[in-house]
């Protein structure tokens, strides 16, 4: 199974960022996890600009009235 984007982006979120981040930093974190996925064999479900993956992650997923 592969992990997506907004699972990434929560991850690191909440086990890394928990006192908040900026685009910057998250962006070096998302590529440095994706790298490390891809080392242990890992499927990622998502290609592209990070940054374009991460506001996708977090404007569809993660901000969504349900959850919030």
């Amino acid at each position: 199974m592969a992990v997506m984007s907004t699972n990434a982006v929560a991850f690191l979120l909440l086990n890394r960022f928990r006192n908040g981040v900026s685009m910057d930093k998250l962006v070096e974190a998302m590529e440095k996890l994706r790298q490390d996925l891809f080392y242990a064999g890992r499927d990622v479900g998502f290609t592209g600009d990070m940054v374009d993956i991460i506001n996708h992650a977090v404007s569809t997923h993660l901000c969504s009235s349900v959850i919030v």
